[in-house]
């Protein structure tokens, strides 16, 4: 006899917000929703969480910072990314069960938060345009899930909620006339970026044979061209690959289960190759091949509609959007047509082409609040790689912690709309609303490039901040040296204070004749400005043939707080062989850029290629500068410059971008930075924002790292009656953003007082916020 199916969730029970997709984007938005007081479902069709950040698909989790200097994401992303390497003993690559539990832990411990795994979200049930319900099933149980939500998010990454409630969306790549994309094709397809399957082998302590299967793929006799090269061993581990990816001519949905089938035939002729063929096959004779993903990581499908489309234009420079929610900073990453099937292309252009790079590689951009909605739907919100993008729009926006940022921005906002009862377009166009929301943002550390702390309930802001910065010093020891074929130059985040400087580089002439390097200056609105500007002429240096040294010109800058751009012109005569010196570790807010003068079109050498023609992508001429990461150039400035004071920590900005924005002490512990207001204030609440390492992506940290520029240990202390009264204190730090709580008290001064870090031997802190 068959049981009746009986739903499992009470049809007349409603929650404030479902949440339907557990990948990184999804946990985070229902997390935050939960954190902002909603009553949250979280829907996954998988029995763990994290999608392809999961165990099952070990996909490195990146973001911004993989690409831009200083711009790693803020927030819960951070922070968790931060406990999961300072936790994690293996390396992030591939991940492993570990970060499976830790997102486990933080849905166990999240209030107001119920989930339900394997479960398939099928049916909407709808009253005109808004969903009142949504119905799964429920794989194990064989219970049938109906979810009735006040507000529901899209998290699926397929726009699966928003395409079976009928919302428009699009699939392919758009053509060029639509949005004047130049890297979109001349007419439209159904092309997308593809899926990935990675794989894991391990060194054994006896050889290990390998035969492939009949139906693998056999790459035996192949030439890999281009960018399509084999994972290196690392130590005992081979892991990859990113580019064995299947798009054409397969859907990225509805032929998901054969692109399982295609990925693991390509992966298993792969390692045939790398065993059995490859000109190094003896590295891999202990290697024995222990696991392959059963489910592939998707890069792209549906993109839903919402009232802004992010295009090209909107990610190659800042809109500074008025409803602002986060920021994106990895590159224009379109893979192309065909994928693995085409292996007469490269699979990523920017990876062979200087002149495709210099365009792909933008600069951090903001991303609205309106691209995070279905346009059709009233109650619908988008997070993952489902938003409102066009298909070169979603290339710097679709890596894992980029949109997982943007999950908890619109996890607080669906709250908040749920609360005043707002639709998310009635919202988002609440110009009051919206701002709300970006401060409470900022409290929680997401970061906004273009809205400051202007958070009237934050006494910090009215406080005189007493505490020894250090002063900027770039690195003196040399590490390269690099020939002035083109123009270079080094971004230093302020000079702090006005007054006249003499700028000093050293350079080296190996040549015969001399070499005449002209100086200029540019104040800039950001490190990142790749644009060039109104230029100072500093004067010509005269490098001597066989000469290395110190060279000096002057500079009486204007008055300003903004960074600058001190850089050196290329030395016109091809046999001139000038050099700038580089170091390692530049100091924080510091980049180093090129400017690429590109006469339009690919370089010659790809001009023959397919992917590279006009009517796949028109490349236009274009003069901008160039990050280069994690190198400085050998550069003096006398006096000084000194953009780490104190006073920085209440300046608005907790994160490098319009300046560092950091106060660093003096390099002897402990140290202290002092507020002082000039009427007794009651706190009972003060948050602070440590040095986390902005400019390393966590997925490229090693195990157990903690960044050794985070605070470790320290106390808060007030002055109450005449005398220091501790009220909070944490030892083991090494997360970005530690909010303490106390009994509130009267007082006039506040310090923080640090005693250890985890390595460095000054005092980091980006922000302090003081709170009744």
């Amino acid at each position: 006899m068959t049981s009746p199916q009986t739903p499992y969730a009470d049809p007349d029970a409603v929650v404030d917000v479902v949440v339907v997709g557990g990948g990184m984007s999804g946990l985070v938005a229902a997390v935050s929703a939960a954190r902002a007081g909603s009553s949250v479902a979280l829907v996954q069709d998988r029995p763990v969480f994290g999608g392809s950040a999961s165990s099952e698909v070990r996909v490195p989790v990146s973001g911004a910072a993989s690409s831009n200097a200083w711009s790693s994401e803020g927030g819960l992303i951070h922070d968790l990314m931060l406990r999961e390497r300072a936790t994690n003993p293996t390396k992030a690559h591939p991940t492993t069960v570990h970060l499976d539990l830790m997102l486990d832990d933080l849905l166990e411990t999240t209030p107001r938060l119920v989930v339900f795994r394997s479960t398939v979200v099928h049916q909407m049930i709808m009253d005109g345009s808004r969903i009142t319900a949504v119905v799964g099933r429920q794989l194990g149980s064989e219970r049938t899930i109906v979810l009735n939500g006040t507000h529901l998010i899209d998290a699926t990454g397929d726009g699966a909620v928003a395409a079976l409630a009928g919302a428009s969306f699009r699939y392919g790549r758009e053509a060029r006339h639509e949005y004047g994309e130049s890297l979109a094709p001349v007419e439209a397809d159904e092309s997308s970026l593809g899926s990935t399957i990675t794989m894991q082998a391990r060194r054994l302590d006896v050889p290990v044979p390998f035969t492939a299967p009949a139906w693998a793929i056999d790459y035996s006799n192949t030439e890999l061209t281009f960018d399509r090269v084999m994972p290196r061993t690392d130590g005992d581990l081979v892991s990859g690959f990113w580019w064995v990816e299947v798009n054409d001519p397969f859907h990225q949905i509805h032929d998901n289960a054969a692109i399982r089938r295609q990925l693991h035939r390509h992966v298993l002729g792969l390692w045939d190759y790398l065993k059995n063929h490859a000109p190094d096959r003896d590295q891999l004779t202990h290697h024995h091949l222990e696991w392959i993903g059963q489910v592939p990581g998707k890069r792209e499908s549906r993109r839903v509609l919402g009232d802004v489309v992010i295009t090209q234009h909107d990610v190659v420079r800042d809109r500074a959007w008025r409803d602002e929610i986060g920021a994106g900073g990895w590159w224009i990453d379109l893979h192309t047509k065909g994928a693995v099937a085409n292996l007469s292309a490269p699979a990523e252009r920017e990876n062979v082409d200087q002149f495709y790079r210099g365009m792909a590689r933008v600069a951090p951009f903001s991303i609205p609040l309106r691209a995070c909605y279905s346009k059709d739907l009233d109650n619908l919100w988008l997070v993952g790689r489902c938003l409102s993008a066009s298909h070169v729009g979603l290339g710097p926006i679709r890596v894992q912690q980029t949109l997982a940022q943007l999950g908890e921005s619109v996890g607080h906002a669906a709250a908040l709309a749920v609360r005043h009862g707002r639709t998310p377009r009635e919202f988002a166009h609440d110009d009051g609303a919206v701002t709300a929301l970006q401060q409470q943002l900022l409290r929680l550390g997401v970061r906004l490039l273009n809205t400051p702390n202007r958070d009237v309930r934050d006494h910090a802001r009215q406080a005189q901040v007493v505490g020894q910065g250090l002063a900027l010093q770039l690195p003196e020891e040399v590490s390269a040296w690099v020939r002035l074929s083109s123009p270079r130059a080094q971004v230093i985040p302020e000079l702090g204070v006005a007054g006249f400087r003499q700028i000093s580089c050293r350079l080296r002439n190996p040549g015969t004749t001399s070499g005449h390097v002209g100086v200029t200056a540019e104040t800039l609105t950001t490190i990142w400005d790749r644009e060039p500007g109104e230029s100072t002429t500093l004067g010509t240096i005269v490098v001597p043939p066989g000469a290395d040294d110190w060279f000096t010109v002057s500079y009486e800058p204007p008055v300003s707080n903004r960074p600058i751009r001190i850089a050196l012109a290329a030395t016109d005569d091809p046999g001139l062989a000038v050099e700038w010196a580089e170091a390692a570790h530049p100091p924080t807010g510091t980049v180093v850029q090129h400017l690429i003068d590109a006469p339009g079109g690919p370089e010659t050498k790809n001009a023959h290629v397919a992917v590279f023609q006009p009517d796949e992508i028109e490349i236009p001429p274009y003069r901008l500068w160039q990050q280069l990461r994690r190198r400085t150039h050998l550069l003096r400035i006398e006096p000084p410059a000194r953009p780490y004071e104190a006073d920085r920590v209440i300046n608005g900005w907790a994160w490098p971008g319009r300046g560092a924005n950091l106060w660093i002490s003096p390099p002897q512990l402990p140290a202290t930075l002092e507020l002082r207001w000039d009427e007794a204030r009651t706190l009972g609440e003060v948050h602070l924002a440590f040095d986390t390492d902005l400019d390393t992506s966590t997925d490229a940290r090693p195990g157990l790292h903690r960044a050794p520029e985070c605070v470790a240990d320290h106390r808060v202390e007030l002055l109450v009656g005449g005398e220091w009264v501790m009220v909070a204190s944490v030892t083991g730090n090494y997360r970005r953003r530690q909010v303490h709580t106390f009994e509130p008290r009267s007082t006039d001064a506040c310090r923080i007082v640090v005693t250890a870090t985890n390595g460095d031997p000054s005092a980091r802190i980006y922000e302090v916020r003081a709170y009744g």
